[in-house]
């Protein structure tokens, strides 16, 4: 049978300031509301008799200017025994999805793009995720509801950008090489809610999210870093895995608080260097980490995004894929025990990759060090059935 919601409960952990409580405490959603950009442990409670999925992929929901619309989304993994999923976050910011693919014809675009963007109200805001456990695109929809108090009023101070930058020495990345990029923030408040970046290269721009919460290859939880990993010619890049010469990049970032106070922006320029072979067609180098096997499961993630896995024998590594069959493809995994990875520290990186079930893929995960020499130890390579064979690994 579809699934349905028994219950759904709430436990403040943090307050706005990113000050952790010294224990959860209970949240009442019939009668309380949730203090605006305060963390929350989120449980739901399902009956069903499928399978047990491996995540429920939430859209949070609010109403803005009296018109309801999806602002962003929720990944909520199985906690505890029977059908029970959970999910920390920051409120409502926590859950923001702000993807966009911008034209930016004079530069780095200042945020906010435009009057009063993006400005997520107090008020009733929803989860709805798939009352199916497969996902399938007509499911109906089960709903969490709980309230979000408003945001505090105008005022206050600005944040500010201190330092950005990529962890690296000297302006180049190679295509396929993984690095991370960070922010750090200051704010006499103590109230960022968010670093945005956007990636701007040949007059477009694309726009996302940083995090000081551990994910994404964040190091450390609040200590207000920002952080996301990345990697040579990826999404945010907009670039074809090869070429002739260097590209020129720029990456802006700005803070913004509980307030809607928006820093100024910090940016920095890389040279892409499409002009050296990928990363990925190095080695293997007997000093480089080496990835032992690798994997993947369409049973665990979502339709069309299967989670992808790669065991390292290096603590000191990222570990990445390159999807051979699909030009322009390269994503990063991670083992720090967040979503989706399971257990922190185990070797075992992994992320969800989008491999549409229509045809087959080929994969090759690899590994560099975090600091040193740019060099690969042994590869290996995957090829992605569609539903219903099971993939086959190579060395």
């Amino acid at each position: 049978m579809p699934a349905t919601v028994t219950a759904v409960r709430a436990f403040l952990v943090a307050d706005a300031q990113h000050h952790p409580l010294p224990s959860p405490q209970p949240i009442d959603l019939a009668t309380d509301v949730i203090p605006y950009g305060a963390r929350v442990r989120l449980e739901v409670e399902l009956v069903t008799d499928e399978p047990l999925a491996p995540l429920l992929d939430a859209q949070a929901f609010a109403a803005f200017g009296g018109e309801e619309r999806a602002y962003g989304s929720l990944s909520l993994f199985p906690s505890g025994s029977g059908n029970s999923y959970a999910v920390e976050s920051d409120l409502p910011w926590g859950a923001f999805w702000c993807e966009e693919h911008l034209p930016c014809p004079d530069g780095a675009p200042r945020l906010p793009l435009r009057s009063g963007w993006p400005t997520i109200p107090g008020g009733e805001h929803i989860l709805r995720f798939p009352a199916s456990l497969e996902a399938a695109a007509d499911t109906p929809m089960l709903e969490a509801r709980f309230r979000i108090g408003e945001p505090p009023g105008a005022g206050g101070a600005t944040p500010r950008i201190a330092a950005l930058g990529p962890d690296l020495s000297g302006d180049s990345i190679r295509v396929g090489q993984p690095w991370l990029l960070t922010a750090r923030t200051e704010d006499a408040d103590d109230d960022v809610v968010a670093v945005l970046f956007t990636v701007v290269r040949g007059g477009w721009g694309r726009l996302w999210q940083m995090c000081d919460d551990g994910t994404f290859g964040d190091e450390q939880k609040r200590d207000g870093v920002y952080s996301v990993i990345r990697v040579g010619g990826d999404w945010w890049d907009q670039g074809e895995m090869d070429g002739a010469t260097p590209a020129a990049v720029t990456v802006t970032a700005q803070a913004v608080d509980l307030r809607g106070n928006w820093s100024e922006p910090a940016a920095f320029q890389y040279r892409l260097r499409y002009d050296e072979a990928p990363v990925w067609m190095e080695g293997p180098d007997p000093a480089g980490p080496n990835v032992l096997e690798a994997g993947l499961s369409r049973e665990e993630g979502l339709p069309d995004y299967p989670l992808v896995w790669a065991r390292c024998d290096s603590p000191d590594a990222r570990v990445c894929v390159r999807i051979i069959t699909q030009p322009g493809e390269v994503w990063n995994l991670l083992d720090d025990g967040m979503k989706p990875d399971r257990v922190a520290g185990d070797g075992i990186h992994t992320n969800t990759c989008w491999l549409p079930r229509t045809r087959y893929w080929d994969l090759v995960f690899y590994a560099v060090p975090k600091r040193g020499p740019l060099i690969v130890g042994r590869k290996v390579a995957v090829t992605c059935p569609p539903p219903g064979e099971g993939a086959r690994r190579q060395p």
